[in-house]
């Protein structure tokens, strides 16, 4: 299916929220109010999630009180429990949203979210994964009571045309976000405004370490002024590119409008590359292997001993024997149990610290 473009108003309004919103908390906050613009609800909440293990890092609400009983559940549901509508099933799927009421009586009956939300009023619940580029960045779900009745096939649709932009807006958050805490990353983002003619108008100390890095210290790089250039002439709030360093390895620059005005300026930031795997703190905890490590990333995203073993360019046998080995060192019988144990004895306890979430995954300094 076709899905439409976002409308010009939406785009605006996600790269105000990219480029003005103070910290993830209030990015998170204005991306739930710009879903409630698109498809009206009477609760929900918006997540950020750690692309490598697929884990809730944070959250915000709208429409109820925080109950910390009704989250512990949630949480138990999402990781521990068999239920309809994972988050990690939508992040890998062609259609990244989906209500409870597309899905037949008796299959609901069988679901205990289900039973859940109808005790608490709620007739219908809308979950999309915020995926951009095949990572997923975060999710919302969204509920409505009996008087907005349940939730379109239309309001599915808008959904999905959200999850790309979403997951982008969530990226960039965090990304500018880390920008201010130089200090705790070994490898913090740099940030420019740049006028429409791709001059460097301001620059943070770090984005002159990157630009030093393409050999761009003294003059504006000619992939600034080609993205400054493609980004006001077009539709986009936001357009990146990837460019190798001088030293090794490569930078992903990420350009994003600061107005809708002719004259308006433009942020860059700017990051080196990296993948997204499981948190070496986790790998310390258990004492697995670096190749056990990368079984888990996959294991966690939903991939099948024959899909890990074309990822890793490894046999099924061999990929058999580091799950085998990942089960002894964790005390785990199975996927469920191993997701379960990193969210509770892992990210949770950093959720309730108030750990920032990073702009690769997992948890700024954690």
């Amino acid at each position: 299916m076709v899905r439409s473009a976002l409308p010009d108003f939406e785009a605006v309004r996600i790269a105000d929220i990219v480029t003005h919103a103070p910290d993830h908390l209030t990015a998170q906050q204005q991306a739930l109010g710009l879903v409630s613009s698109a498809i009206p609800f009477d609760v929900g909440t918006l997540a950020t999630i750690d692309p490598a293990t697929l884990l809730w890092t944070s959250c915000v609400i709208d429409g109820i009180a925080l109950d910390p009983e009704r989250e512990a559940y949630m949480f138990d549901n999402e990781y521990r429990q068999n239920d309809l509508l994972k988050i990690a099933d939508l992040a890998v799927s062609a259609e990244p949203a989906a209500a409870l009421s597309q899905l037949s009586q008796s299959v609901l009956e069988q679901s205990p979210r289900f039973q859940l939300l109808r005790r608490m009023g709620a007739v219908d619940e809308l979950r999309c994964a915020l995926v951009h580029a095949g990572s997923c960045w975060g999710s919302f779900e969204i509920y409505r009571s009996d008087a907005r009745g349940p939730f379109t096939e239309r309001d599915v649709d808008r959904a999905i045309s959200l999850s790309d932009p979403l997951a982008r807006l969530l990226r960039l958050a965090l990304l500018r976000q880390s920008g201010n805490l130089a200090e705790r990353l070994e490898d913090a983002p740099g940030v420019l405004i740049v006028d429409r003619n791709g001059q460097i108008v301001s620059r943070s100390v770090t984005a002159d370490h990157w630009l030093a890095e393409i050999g761009g210290e003294s003059s504006e790089p000619a992939v600034i002024r080609s993205l400054v250039m493609k980004l006001t002439g077009g539709t986009d709030f936001t357009l990146s590119t990837v460019v190798p360093g001088t030293t090794g390895g490569w930078l992903r620059f990420h350009a994003t409008r600061m107005g809708c005005d002719d004259d308006a300026q433009v942020s860059v930031v700017i990051e080196p590359v990296k993948p997204t795997s499981l948190p070496d703190t986790i790998g310390r905890a258990y004492g697995l292997t670096p190749r056990e490590g990368e079984v888990i990333t996959w294991m966690t995203r939903g991939l099948s001993s024959k899909e890990i073993a074309v990822r890793m360019g490894i046999s099924p046998h061999t990929v058999n024997d580091h799950i085998k080995s990942v089960f002894q060192k964790t005390g785990a019988q199975s996927r469920q149990q191993l997701i379960a144990a990193l969210f509770f004895d892992h990210c949770l306890p950093l959720r309730e610290r108030g750990a920032v979430p990073g702009p690769w995954g997992w948890f700024i300094g954690a």
